[in-house]
């Protein structure tokens, strides 16, 4: 009978079958999920030629507000702070990368030891109780990816980097677009004021005349008095216009990362040129607006935190070593003798934990289910917002359209009302009242067409669109002032 010798397995051939193993990866791989997409919009709109991968606020025609979007997007500090929140995702990333490959740890040592002497075993008669030790090695280990985990937690590592950056797509959206829309308030505020004190030179001049009738004995000191308050009334109305212009002012200021200060203009709001809507499909929005993008890759995190827990549930199995020198004469240390090493596999595992591997799973799953109902309503919400806008847009337009036709019947209304006191036919105060028509009939088309500028922006904000990752090239690109 033959004696079967077992032979030793190279450590070539054991490390290929361990890394063979490793392609075992737990949990479920990642599969976007279903989503109910419409084919077009509700609100039917003819796109202009302005797309979502340019500078469309540069389509106003304005050079000031050119100038604004790019000192925001160089000193807003909540920009500024959206990208200090990469670099630590990014810092993140590169740590649980290094679970990958072997970690390599070094020590040295020197001390003075003295060993007791009133021991049951005493010292040899040629070992002295008191000596120095120095030692100087390294250490090594290299974790097995058996189960996948460390693959998982990388994944998990990099989306959740991804969804920062993202976050910070999100900031330059939001931010370009608040300070867009607080530019364009600022000169609605400017064009009403405008109104306001054309209404007080009015309000002035009639007084005036009235007073020099007054003075010829034409007409009663009464009707002086009355055209005087009126005026002051008119006036006083001013600095609360000048009012909400410095606040106006101020936040623009500070969306622009600048202190408060004034506002330098560069068109007057009648000035602006108006931009058409840019086109899109809502099956777009996927990939134009920066929240889905967040919150798929918030998805794709949570995802791989699930074969993170599960691996648990398996041994770990990790190859260390460690080797150097040590000796109780420094004269001795570089000898052969004084050398150590050590090489070998180590395998751990849970035995019993009470439930804990368990319960982290199902967090993990409870997690990824959440944030599937998560991404879904972060679309449905795209959806509505971006045909809100464009509702609020054309809506918004129809009226402008009615106003012009108000504000000419008012300036009628007001011409007639000036003739028939001139015939003396009314009172004084029917001018009055028929003049406050128009200029409230101004006003309210002032706001009108500010409101579908508003509307506009919204336009822009909620389709997203490619420009937010280049933005700060973009704006560069503007000419300066």
């Amino acid at each position: 009978m033959k004696t079967l010798t077992a032979r030793p397995v190279a450590p070539s051939l054991l490390l290929a079958a361990l890394l063979g193993l490793s392609a075992c990866t737990m949990g479920p791989n990642y599969q976007r999920p279903d989503v109910d997409v419409a084919p077009q919009w509700r609100s039917a709109y003819t796109p202009g030629t302005v797309t979502l991968s340019s500078a469309w606020w540069r389509s106003f025609g304005d050079p000031a507000l050119d100038e604004l979007v790019r000192s925001a997007l160089d000193d807003n500090k909540d920009l500024r702070m959206a990208v200090a929140r990469i670099e630590q995702y990014e810092a993140r990333l590169q740590i649980s990368q290094s679970a990958r490959y072997p970690q390599v740890d070094a020590n040295g040592s020197r001390q003075r030891i003295t060993m007791s002497q009133q021991r049951p075993v005493p010292l040899p008669a040629n070992v002295a109780p008191t000596n120095n030790q120095y030692e100087l090695g390294y250490g090594a280990s290299w974790e097995i990816d058996l189960w996948g985990r460390v693959k998982r937690s990388n994944e998990a590592a990099l989306a959740e980097l991804l969804a920062v950056k993202e976050n910070r797509e999100a900031v330059v959206l939001s931010l370009v677009s608040e300070l867009v829309a607080s530019y364009l308030n600022l000169l609605q505020l400017d064009r009403q004021l405008e109104l306001m004190k054309a209404r007080v030179a009015n309000r002035e001049a009639v007084w005036k005349l009235l007073e020099g009738k007054a003075a010829g004995g034409a007409i009663a000191a009464l009707q002086v008095a009355q055209a005087k308050a009126v005026f002051e009334e008119a006036r006083a109305e001013l600095p609360l216009k000048e009012y909400e212009i410095a606040l106006a002012e101020n936040n623009l200021n500070f969306l622009a990362g600048r202190n408060p200060g004034p506002i330098a203009r560069g068109r007057r709001f009648e000035q602006l040129q108006v931009t058409g809507i840019p086109a899109g499909l809502p099956s777009e929005l996927l990939q134009q607006r920066p929240d889905i993008r967040r919150a798929e890759q918030d998805l794709i995190a949570a995802n791989a935190r699930i074969g993170v827990a599960k691996a648990a549930y398996f041994p770990t199995l990790s190859l260390t070593g460690g080797a150097g020198y040590a000796s109780t004469e420094l004269r001795n240390f570089g000898q052969l003798t004084s050398n150590f090493w050590n090489y070998g596999p180590q395998i751990a595992a849970t035995l019993f934990d009470g439930g804990r591997i368990a319960g982290n799973v199902r967090e993990a799953e409870a997690r990824q289910r959440e944030l599937v109902i998560a991404y879904q309503r972060a679309i449905q919400a795209a959806f509505r917002e971006v045909d809100d806008a464009l509702a609020r847009h054309k809506l918004l337009g129809d009226r402008i359209g009615v106003q012009q036709l108000q504000i000419a019947a008012t300036q009628e209304a007001a011409r007639l009302a000036r003739n028939r006191y001139e015939g003396g036919y009314s009172s004084y105060q029917e001018v009055l009242d028929a003049e406050a028509l128009v200029l409230q009939s101004q006003i309210s088309n002032v706001n009108a067409q500010g409101n579908q500028l508003d509307a506009l922006i919204a336009v822009f904000r909620t389709m997203g669109g490619g420009w937010t990752s280049q933005a700060e090239s973009l704006a560069a690109g503007a000419p300066r002032q």
